[in-house]
């Protein structure tokens, strides 16, 4: 078996045909190993790519949310929800009526097991009366 990487997929969807390849195929082959280990190489420095691109258009654009969504969600890819939590702060300070700021707020506390401060977030959007698909 012949491995391909996948240059083209964004991030979490490298990772995840990563942990694909590693749950579906059986690498006692010293070519699929070394292979695979190249492979998570290469998602890792392309993750701190990736980092550096949304750090920089936070600093362009101090007051739009979205790098900073989009920075909690590289870090909750490589498990680093206290990250996370900080940069979805940021985004629910900057735009409160978006419902997606406090469901990825929720999800990231979610990750580190702090139940009670999740749920605390899912009450705020109903006190405010938002209504999103992504508070469903």
């Amino acid at each position: 078996m012949r491995l391909r990487l996948f240059f083209e997929r964004d991030l979490l969807s490298g990772f995840v045909h990563f942990l694909n390849l590693l749950v579906v195929h059986n690498f006692r082959c010293p070519h699929h190993r070394r292979a695979l280990a190249e492979h998570a190489n290469l998602l890792a420095k392309r993750a701190n790519v990736e980092r550096g691109n949304r750090r920089l258009r936070k600093q362009t654009y101090p007051r739009d949310r979205v790098p900073y969504n989009d920075l909690g969600h590289v870090y909750s890819a490589f498990g680093q929800y206290d990250k996370s939590v900080e940069e979805a702060r940021e985004a629910l300070r900057l735009e409160p009526n978006t419902g997606a700021n406090y469901s990825n707020l929720a999800l990231y506390y979610l990750g580190l097991n702090r139940l009670d401060e999740a749920e605390a977030v899912f009450k705020k959007p109903e006190e405010r009366k938002l209504e999103s698909r992504d508070l469903l």
